[in-house]
C-alpha cells in the first residue's frame, strides 16, 4: 500500500501538479573543511573568495537560529539532511541540531568525509536516532585516497566505520559514496570488497560536477564505467545505485549523440519538486546547483514556508522544460528520463 501512494505521489510530482516540501539540507559549516578533494567545488575558487568564505562565518547561522528553524518547519518536511560546503561535524554544536531533530521526529541524514566520527558523535548519532550517515571516501586505497582527498586519512576513516557499526542498533544506515573520476575508476571492484569487509549497508556511485575545465579532465570514459558497473550490477547482492548511475552515464552519451545540445521533453529534474537547501549563511536555494547562480532567499527575513512559495516561479519553469543554464552546464546526469 505504501508503495502505492509513493508511486502516485512521484507520478504527480513528475508533473508538477502536487507539491510540497518534504526535504531540507542545512549546511552548518559553509566552506569549512578539514579535506582538499581534487573534485570540491572549493577547487574553482580563487584566493580572495577562500579568504572571504573563510571571514564570512562571522555571519553564519547560530545554534539558537537552527533550533528555530526546525521547530518553525511545515508539516510537510519529513527529513532533514546536514552536509557540506565543508565537513558539517566541524560544527561545534552539531550534537545539538541532532537533538533537535531526533525531538521533532523527523528522519536524519548526515553527509560527512568519515574522519570527525569520534566516539562522542557516533554516540550522539545513535541517541538521537539517525536514519542514516553516507560517508565519502573515493578509493580502495590508501594512496588513491591521499591522493583525491588530499589528506590521509584512510586508515582513520575505516576505523571509524568499524567502531559505529560495532555500537549501532538498528540505525543509522552506514552508506559509503564513491564519486567516479579518472584515478579512482581502476579501483571500483576493490571498493566494493572494501565494502562488504566493513559491513556497510549500501554503497552509492557519483559522478562528477563539471564546475570547471579542470574538475572535467577528471572525468574518467563513460563507455568504460558503464562496462565496469553493469558487471558489477551482474555480481553484487549489497544494497547499491549501480542502475541509477547507469541511466545518468547512458542519459549523458544519448545526450552527446543528439543534434541539439538542449535539455528538452524527454527529461525531468527529479530534484525541485520537494527540496531546499539552506547555506551556513541562512541564505536558501532551490538545488545545489541553484547556489550562487540565483539570488538566494534568507531564512532571517523569511519563513521556510514563504521561501518555498517564493521559488514556485523557479519550479514552474523547469517543469515546464523551461531549464536555466546550469541544469545543462552542470547538471545533465541528474535528469531523468520522461
Amino acid at each position: 500500500m505504501l508503495g502505492i501512494k509513493r508511486k502516485i505521489r512521484q507520478y504527480f510530482n513528475e508533473r508538477g501538479l502536487f507539491l510540497s516540501l518534504e526535504k531540507i539540507s542545512i549546511s552548518p559549516v559553509g566552506y569549512n573543511c578539514n579535506h582538499n578533494c581534487r573534485m570540491c567545488w572549493r577547487q574553482n575558487l580563487s584566493k580572495q573568495k577562500k579568504i572571504d568564505l573563510t571571514l564570512s562565518n562571522k555571519t553564519d547561522l547560530k545554534i539558537d537560529e537552527y533550533i528555530k528553524l526546525i521547530k518553525s518547519l511545515p508539516k510537510t518536511v519529513k527529513q532533514i539532511d546536514i552536509v557540506g560546503g565543508g565537513e558539517p561535524l566541524l560544527c561545534p554544536n552539531i550534537t545539538d541540531i541532532f537533538k533537535i531533530i531526533h525531538i521533532k521526529h523527523l528522519h536524519g541524514r548526515l553527509i560527512t568525509n568519515g574522519s570527525l566520527l569520534s566516539p562522542k558523535i557516533i554516540k550522539s548519532l545513535i541517541s538521537s536516532n539517525f536514519e542514516s550517515i553516507r560517508i565519502s571516501f573515493h578509493a580502495a586505497t590508501r594512496h588513491t585516497y591521499k591522493k583525491i582527498h588530499g589528506i590521509d586519512h584512510f586508515n582513520q576513516v575505516i576505523n571509524n566505520i568499524k567502531y559505529l557499526i560495532s555500537h549501532r542498533q538498528l540505525h543509522p544506515q552506514v552508506i559509503l559514496y564513491f564519486v567516479i573520476q579518472r584515478d579512482n575508476i581502476c579501483e571500483i571492484e576493490n571498493f566494493v570488497d572494501l565494502a562488504y569487509k566493513l559491513h556497510v549497508d549500501k554503497i552509492e556511485f557519483g559522478s562528477l560536477i563539471n564546475f570547471d575545465k579542470k574538475s572535467a579532465c577528471l572525468n574518467p570514459d563513460h563507455n568504460h564505467v558503464i562496462k565496469l558497473l553493469k558487471h558489477i550490477q551482474n555480481k553484487i547482492d549489497i544494497d547499491n545505485n549501480c542502475s541509477d548511475i547507469l541511466n545518468e552515464y547512458n542519459s549523458k552519451l544519448q545526450a552527446k549523440s543528439e543534434d541539439s545540445h538542449s535539455i528538452n521533453k524527454k527529461y525531468y529534474c527529479p530534484i525541485i519538486y520537494n527540496n531546499l537547501e539552506i547555506l551556513a549563511n541562512g541564505n536558501a536555494y532551490p538545488c545545489c546547483i541553484s547556489i550562487g547562480r540565483i539570488p538566494g532567499l534568507s531564512v532571517r527575513e523569511h519563513s521556510i514556508k514563504d521561501v518555498w512559495k517564493m521559488y514556485h516561479n523557479f519550479r514552474h519553469n523547469i517543469i515546464h522544460e523551461k531549464y536555466y543554464y546550469f541544469c545543462e552546464s552542470l547538471c545533465p546526469m541528474r535528469l531523468l528520463k520522461q
